[in-house]
């Protein structure tokens, strides 16, 4: 196009200065400068012509280009969405027919427990192992199912006023190592969340820090009110102390899979704290992660 252009301008450039110089020293002819004149009045309406039939050409090429490019996408995309559905689909069924076993698993677990006596040690610290290793099966498999609904947009928040002091206490009540948890709470507190994702929340938060620290170091919790140009905010700050993991990038840790490299011998999937960013971003919260030595 541009080509064609330039050259219908040098040709009725040329045209017009041969027409010039016909009429500044005429010839023997004296209707040259005006046949030069009607060739110029001729050949320019056909050059415009010819420069608008192929720029049409050309937009209709690129027109059919862009729809043929168009067909594809749509294609490739609802083929990625059917993948998408049926993985889905399958991972439901595989989260299903894997949480069954587990909970029987479990349950001959807790009679194996009452089974055996305290006169048997070895025994026991063997049931304790297996019955941890189902715990943290089961714990990565809800941990999955719900990054999976959330990746899907299948999962709502019920927002409605919760005492977040009170989830953080059921929430201990429940951990066998509750004894290195200490809480500090200013006062009565409550926020505007669901309480189902603030438990997820708190919980995989503490399950972190409690994983990468020291053992038997305490980790602190504090929840307090701060003030802020928005209004009064709550903040829940938890402390922990780093263990010979690794210094964790402050950067990297809400990413999804991400897990320090000294640290790939404890069990993990890498999606606990990515899960806290992801329901902290339904919520409108925010989250952060800060490393001081």
């Amino acid at each position: 196009y541009r080509n064609t252009l330039l050259l219908g301008y040098i040709l009725a450039s040329g045209l017009v200065f041969l027409t010039i110089l016909f009429a500044a020293f005429p010839t023997e002819s004296s209707y040259a400068a005006v046949y030069a004149v009607r060739v110029v009045d001729f050949v320019t309406p056909i050059v415009l012509l010819a420069i608008v039939g192929f720029r049409n050409r050309l937009m209709n090429k690129e027109f059919d280009e862009i729809k043929t490019a168009n067909i594809l996408m749509n294609a490739r995309l609802e083929y990625e969405r059917k993948l998408v559905k049926e993985r889905q689909v399958l991972f439901d069924m595989l989260t299903h027919e894997l949480k069954n076993p587990l909970a029987s698993i479990a349950l001959a677990i807790g009679s194996l427990k009452r089974h055996f006596s305290d006169d048997h040690p070895q025994e026991q610290r063997r049931i304790h192992n297996v019955d941890q290793s189902i715990r943290n099966m089961d714990l990565i498999i809800e941990r999955c199912s719900l990054m999976n609904q959330v990746d899907q947009n299948e999962i709502t928040p019920s927002l409605r006023e919760i005492d977040v002091g009170g989830i953080i206490e059921s929430i201990l009540q429940e951990r066998a190592d509750r004894h290195r948890i200490n809480l500090d709470v200013d006062k009565c507190l409550t926020v505007q969340g669901d309480e189902y994702f603030v438990r997820i929340i708190i919980s995989n938060l503490l399950e972190n820090a409690i994983k990468y620290s020291p053992p038997e170091s305490t980790v602190e919790v504090l929840i307090s009110s701060v003030e802020s140009l928005s209004g009064s905010l709550l903040r829940i700050s938890i402390f922990n102390e780093i263990g010979g993991h690794g210094i964790p990038d402050a950067d990297l840790v809400f990413t999804r899979f991400y897990r320090n490299p000294l640290a790939q011998k404890i069990t993990g999937s890498g999606l606990g704290l990515h899960l806290v960013s992801e329901l902290c971003r339904i919520l409108h919260y925010s989250v952060e992660c800060h490393v001081s030595n």
